[in-house]
């Protein structure tokens, strides 16, 4: 239920606090405190912001893999030559077998750089 934070509420609670202690300390060092953790929470927020910015660089290469992955594979299936000699069940095996292994292994790839955009992206604890 309460588990974000809104750096907007905190840093409007902090000015809030700062306000009630110049009011009522106005020469204190407790008003310094506050007034430095205002300005420790606007950092906070400007360095959250700027981390939540999309990393469009991994996007970049992750579509670029796609692309190349996809070209390998139109490649590989244009070079492929069927003979009638060659259509036995033992050829058929093998060929299915390692069609399998390369698209669990593709699709392991996927799932591992999708996960790690996810990760930095914030998305992902």
């Amino acid at each position: 239920m309460y588990r974000e934070l809104n750096i907007k509420k905190i840093i409007d609670a902090i000015h809030l606090l700062s306000q009630r202690i110049n009011d009522r300390f106005p020469d204190s060092n407790l008003l310094k405190v506050s007034e430095e953790l205002g300005g420790l929470a606007q950092k906070t927020k400007d360095n959250i912001y700027s981390l939540n910015k999309p990393y469009i660089y991994f996007r970049v290469s992750f579509i670029l893999l796609v692309i190349i992955s996809i070209a390998a594979i139109v490649y590989t299936l244009s070079l492929v030559s069927v003979n009638k000699q060659d259509l036995n069940l033992q050829n058929i095996i093998f060929t299915s077998e390692a069609l399998l292994n390369e698209a669990v292994m593709i699709g392991a790839a996927f799932y591992f750089i999708c996960s790690f955009l996810l990760f930095f992206n914030g998305h992902i604890e």
